[in-house]
């Protein structure tokens, strides 16, 4: 039986090793993007997991015959968690004429919207796929053109009415998929739109750099997150599944939706 391998990334594989950092123990708070699952629940549902950091995974030399990296941060870059998956330790691991999936090449999907794209093209243009900041710095003009405003610390708050403050990673497909539904709501169904700040959570290099745009937020494990001020007040804040599950209530989508268009495209990878 082939050897398969799932580093990091926000949707973990049945069947296969899915590799986590070491905070996905020892921190708490976290939850799986896709459901909302608990480290011990998908360990119940059959998951295996190996809890490892990036920079030296314990497995041998020239032993796995497929990587699989989904929906993931940039290669060899650093987030507010650490390192990211490591293309040496990929080489490494990755026995001769073995396979590396990386991220997803394939769409299922006719129509295409703005951050969804910016997400495809940059997982799979050769062209821009080396380089780990051009979604971040392509991020600023897409927001320009939606109905949110791109808020950076210091920028003002409005004293009357509803905000949400959006944080999202270009690198995440469920992130920009959900810009994209909330926008798609705001067009059809909004006629007096609460203010809808955004900001990229590549700007936050630490973790106390998010206290910077949601005051208290605590230890971020995932994202989206979310904060929403009423009359100029922060009066709730959450991050990843919880916050999918926030919105949504708000701007009346359905969050398993967005799982479900993001995991179809993990099964046109896998059959790619």
């Amino acid at each position: 039986m082939p050897f398969r391998i799932n580093l990091g990334g926000e949707a973990e594989v049945l069947g296969v090793l899915n590799q986590q950092g070491r905070w996905i123990v020892s921190l708490s708070g976290w939850r799986s993007s896709q459901t909302g699952q608990t480290f011990e629940d998908l360990v119940r549902a059959g998951h295996d997991f190996l809890i490892a950091d990036n920079t030296a995974l314990p497995l041998p030399d020239d032993v796995v015959d497929e990587v699989i990296t989904n929906n993931i941060p940039p290669v060899d870059s650093v987030t507010w968690l650490g390192p990211t998956v490591q293309s040496s330790e990929v080489r490494r691991i990755l026995k001769s004429g073995g396979r590396w999936i990386l991220q997803w090449h394939r769409s299922v999907h006719q129509a295409m919207t703005a951050f969804f794209d910016l997400f495809v093209r940059h997982s799979s243009d050769p062209s821009v796929r080396d380089d780990p900041t051009w979604a971040d710095r392509r991020f600023p003009e897409l927001v320009a053109s939606s109905p949110f405003h791109l808020w950076r610390p210091g920028d003002p708050v409005p004293e009357r009415g509803d905000r949400y403050l959006i944080g999202v990673a270009t690198w995440s497909g469920y992130d920009m998929r959900l810009l994209d539904v909330i926008a798609e709501a705001l067009r059809r169904n909004r006629v007096d739109p609460p203010a809808i700040d955004v900001f990229n959570t590549a700007e936050c290099r630490q973790q106390q750099d998010f206290d910077r745009y949601i005051s208290g937020i605590g230890t971020v494990l995932q994202t989206p997150v979310v904060g929403y001020w009423n009359n100029g007040h922060l009066a709730d804040s959450e991050q990843a599944y919880a916050a999918l599950d926030f919105l949504a209530g708000v701007f009346g989508f359905c969050s398993a939706e967005i799982v479900a268009f993001v995991q179809d495209w993990i099964k046109a990878q896998a059959h790619a």
